[in-house]
């Protein structure tokens, strides 16, 4: 188990979380380019290319606010959350009673779906604090 994972599951252990993931991207040196991966997520999202590339498309997410704003987010092939607002960090958006919270650090972001039984307030919080940790103990 990489330690990625274990982000995923100290997440997924929380009350009402459905599905986590952590992509990334990193300079490959031996091709000089810039490479994005999923780095780690529970079996709540799937194992294919068109979900994966949703989930890599929410990399740069602070630079497609206007889209998400006009278009919804999707975390997900034909899944819409309808974008709710924006921070330095994270965004949230809502399907239902679903929320979805995208938090970043330096080389990746969180993606995180829960449920109306999760306390958004203490999943929020706990992303942010494990992307801080990351941020600072990691530079990453």
């Amino acid at each position: 188990m990489s330690g990625w994972d274990q982000y995923v599951q100290q997440i997924a252990s929380m009350g009402g979380v459905e599905k986590v993931a952590i992509v990334g991207e990193y300079h490959d040196a031996s091709t000089n380019a810039v490479q994005k991966s999923v780095w780690a997520k529970n079996s709540g999202f799937k194992d294919d290319a068109a979900s994966t590339k949703c989930l890599l498309d929410l990399l740069d997410f602070q630079n497609n606010i206007p889209t998400f704003q006009a278009s919804g987010i999707y975390p997900e092939p034909n899944v819409k959350f309808m974008f709710v607002r924006p921070d330095e960090n994270y965004i949230v958006g809502k399907k239902n009673q679903d929320t979805l919270y995208v938090v970043s650090f330096k080389q990746g972001v969180f993606v995180v779906i829960h449920n109306s039984e999760g306390v958004a307030g203490n999943i929020l919080n706990t992303v942010n604090k494990l992307a801080d940790h990351i941020r600072t103990s990691y530079g990453a």
